[in-house]
């Protein structure tokens, strides 16, 4: 074989070895961009976000799609609770989602056979809802049934009722109203209106409740709240940097 003949044999050889790996480059951009342009446009599953009107409250339900979850013992209580769901869809950008939300709880009577929900409205997003109980006492295992079951002293609500940072849904990132309920869900009293977060409660006696909030503006708070008319006695701001209290 001359110099030459080897020469073309080594060129087409790269040449092939080239050509092949561009294909298999190209096979690979093929699917990715398949899976790119599948995940662009699929429908997201996702939690606490739902759609808004014009006036920036909660885009209220379709009764056809409102799904009512497990059924629960209140304890302390002839009363069952369950929350009440929807799935919203939500266009954002190139994708949608579809949002379960929480938009009510309902209350089954089990002495009088009655149902009863615990809002008068339907355009609101319930970000948390939890049961109020007495605290552990020092000492007490938290392992204990007994004290797991302790009854409840009041329902509290966390509700998403506005828009407040303008991207045009209702979310966990919105600032939200506390509020107050018996905990077979009659008297729902707002207690706090505009709060981030709440950072902690605890009891003080038996008919008195101390909640710290963070405001939307930043600003801790503590709230003390007479349990039997759910009340504000009074609230305590927490002293700024510059502050001493």
């Amino acid at each position: 074989m001359t110099v030459e003949r080897a020469f073309q044999v080594v060129w087409r050889f790269n040449a092939l070895v080239i050509a092949v790996a561009c294909l298999v480059v190209l096979a690979y951009g093929a699917v990715f961009g398949a899976f790119l342009v599948r995940d662009f446009l699929a429908t997201r599953v996702t939690a606490g976000i739902a759609p808004v009107a014009r006036d920036g409250t909660a885009t209220p339900p379709d009764s056809a799609k409102i799904d009512i979850r497990s059924f629960t013992r209140i304890e302390g209580q002839q009363m069952m609770w369950a929350p009440l769901a929807t799935v919203d869809h939500i266009r954002s950008g190139y994708y949608s989602k579809d949002a379960t939300n929480t938009r009510d709880y309902v209350f089954y009577d089990l002495a009088d056979g009655t149902y009863r929900r615990l809002l008068d409205r339907d355009d609101v997003l319930i970000a948390d809802a939890q049961m109020i109980r007495p605290d552990r006492h020092e000492g007490e295992d938290s392992s204990n049934a007994n004290a797991r079951a302790r009854p409840p002293l009041a329902l509290a609500i966390h509700m998403v009722t506005r828009d407040t940072n303008g991207d045009g849904r209702l979310s966990h990132q919105d600032a939200r109203d506390i509020a107050l309920a018996r905990p077979d869900g009659r008297g729902l009293t707002t207690v706090a209106t505009g709060i981030a977060r709440v950072l902690g409660t605890t009891l003080t006696g038996s008919n008195t409740l101390v909640v710290m909030l963070k405001t939307a503006n930043g600003a801790v708070r503590a709230l003390h709240i007479a349990l039997d008319d759910f009340s504000v006695i009074h609230q305590n701001a927490m002293p700024t940097a510059g502050e001493r209290g």
